[in-house]
């Protein structure tokens, strides 16, 4: 008989993660999203009513309060697509290969080129 995950026992692990999180990007650790997009979403958010924005926001987390010092929650969430470069500041040689242990990873994980299954 297994003992179950109570929900303190969620909360605790949850906060665990946001601090190792937090200190990975104290640390200096990890290296700052590319925002390729950037341009495109501020001027398409521009144009959204208050209503659309807020359904946005709530879908991507955007006012989950899980932004810290520049990184949102989406630099944390699984992606189905390759990543344009690592989020650890590793030489650049190690980096080439770890882009492509991620395609493995996500080959393997059944999904083929840009994250379609």
């Amino acid at each position: 008989m297994g003992l179950g995950i109570t929900n303190e026992d969620r909360v605790r692990l949850y906060h665990n993660l946001v601090n190792c999180r937090r200190a990975l990007v104290d640390h200096d650790i990890l290296r700052k999203p590319t925002d390729s997009s950037g341009s495109f979403l501020r001027n398409t958010l521009r144009r959204l009513s208050k209503h659309k924005l807020d359904k946005l926001r709530q879908e991507h987390g955007g006012d989950t309060g899980e932004t810290y010092k520049g990184f949102h929650y989406a630099f944390w969430a699984f992606s189905r697509q390759p990543l344009p470069q690592s989020i650890s500041r590793i030489p650049e040689a190690d980096e080439q290969v770890m882009l492509q242990v991620f395609q493995i990873i996500l080959t393997y994980a059944g999904l083929g080129q840009n994250g379609k299954l």
